[in-house]
């Protein structure tokens, strides 16, 4: 599935083990068919080749029992954004007794979702990542008392000197003065 939707043009019948992996199957107690749900436009050879790997890999006994398979599609980058912006909206929530607010560039949200986002595991590395390089870096700023009351984060991504980008984070007055960076004393 991922290898047809990164060329469909190079999609070999015999799906791989990725592919095998995006097949989700629910178990229940009685069932007596297997039924091939997809709201997906998916190739019907793709789903084919994904069915065929299921049935080669689980025995007759235990595709009995499922009620339903379901083949997911990547998540697309409306989605991905979509995602990221509620994220953020839980994270702001943190920060509202404060009275800090965040503020995510454009080129840091596609920086964020090209740094996060596996198509294999979905969006669940985006909070992941969003916990790790967002709110880990806002905590230590808060504890070293570098962000004062009704003050406006803002995210965006720098180039370091070595020329890799990085997130970067900004002070901004709620009046919408100019940027003040904000760096950590080490």
């Amino acid at each position: 599935l991922l290898e047809w939707q990164a060329d469909p043009t190079k999609y070999s019948p015999r799906p791989t083990k990725r592919q095998r992996t995006s097949a989700l199957a629910s178990l229940s107690d009685d069932s007596d068919e297997e039924e091939v749900t997809n709201g997906s436009d998916l190739p019907r050879e793709v789903r084919d080749g994904i069915m065929g790997a299921v049935r080669k890999a689980f025995r007759p006994e235990l595709l009995n029992r499922l009620d339903d398979i379901v083949i997911f599609n990547p998540l697309g980058t409306d989605q991905l954004v979509s995602i990221l912006q509620i994220q953020l909206a839980r994270i702001a929530k943190r920060l509202e007794d404060k009275h800090i607010s965040l503020e995510l560039a454009p080129d840091a949200a596609a920086f964020v979702i090209q740094k996060a986002y596996n198509p294999i595991y979905g969006a669940r590395p985006l909070a992941r990542y969003l916990e790790k390089r967002i709110v880990s870096e806002l905590s230590l700023f808060l504890l070293a008392g570098e962000v004062p009351e009704n003050a406006r984060i803002v995210i965006g991504v720098k180039t370091t000197p070595s020329g890799k980008a990085k997130l970067s984070f900004a002070l901004r007055g709620r009046d919408g003065g100019a940027a003040i960076p904000m760096e950590l004393a080490q």
